[in-house]
């Protein structure tokens, strides 16, 4: 895809993801229902897009067309818990890695 995603929040604690074609032009925004503070922005091999979300300490997965999917994580230390996840990205094998950032992992 040439599309160019951000990650965008205000003060309010309301957050989105805004998809923007290659020439500038603001193609869709997605995640009003589920996302507060959304930090970071990477898309797999499948074109599905996940977004962390630092205040609600969770990854949350979309399609292509910004339709929910699934999320995972939320607030805590152990296995499979998040604490303001900041960064992530997707590898070639599809494995999604997330910085967690209150974590230090």
């Amino acid at each position: 895809s040439d599309s160019i995603f951000v990650a965008a929040h205000n003060r309010k604690g309301k957050g989105s993801v805004r998809m923007y074609g290659p020439d500038g032009t603001l193609l869709q925004e997605f995640g009003h229902q589920q996302l507060s503070r959304p930090q970071s922005v990477a898309v797999d091999m499948k074109e599905n897009i996940f977004v962390t979300d630092y205040s609600n300490h969770q990854v949350y997965k979309y399609d292509r067309n910004g339709n929910f999917l699934s999320k995972f994580g939320g607030r805590g230390g152990g296995n499979g818990r998040l604490l303001d996840p900041f960064d992530i990205c997707v590898d070639g094998l599809g494995r999604v890695i997330v910085a967690d950032l209150g974590n230090n992992r």
